[in-house]
């Protein structure tokens, strides 16, 4: 096994661990059949909600949904564990990542279930998106950038 997807398998295991863990909140996936589309791509996958609690030690406290998405792999001879890809960012979204450069994961899907889960705060994850300066002529100067980022936090509403 190459040293990427030894490492692959670490930060997927790592970031999802403590989501993952089994809790009072958790539920089984039930993905259901949908189809995601980006711009004029689209492709027909499997999605699920996963919901967990925003504060683990709070029990009644505010639940995450999760935007999930499995794109099953194209061979009945599938591999048993999938690959996950978690988007850098920062906010981007997986799932729009797999979407705008699915031709580079053919190969793996072939064999491998894809899966992607949009972290909080991104893409189908209720993204926390700032309202972009139009017309921009110049960059913003450092103090300009932190009123707009003042502005942005100050619109969130979670």
């Amino acid at each position: 096994m190459g040293f990427y997807m030894v490492l692959s398998r670490c930060l997927f295991t790592f970031a999802l661990g403590a989501v993952l863990t089994p809790s009072v909140h958790a539920e089984p996936l039930v993905f259901e059949p949908c189809r995601m589309t980006l711009g004029a791509v689209s492709e027909d996958g499997q999605c699920a909600t996963l919901r967990r609690p925003e504060n683990p030690n709070q029990d009644d406290g505010p639940i995450l949904e999760l935007a999930v998405v499995k794109f099953p792999a194209k061979s009945p001879a599938r591999e048993e564990d999938a690959f996950t890809i978690i988007q850098g960012g920062p906010g981007m979204s997986s799932i729009d990542l797999y979407l705008s450069r699915r031709a580079s994961f053919e190969s793996i899907r072939k064999t491998r279930d894809i899966l992607l889960i949009d972290q909080r705060g991104t893409g189908r994850s209720n993204a926390f998106l700032c309202p972009m300066i139009e017309n921009v002529v110049e960059m913003p100067t450092p103090s300009e950038t932190k009123a707009l980022a003042q502005d942005c936090l100050e619109a969130f509403e979670g």
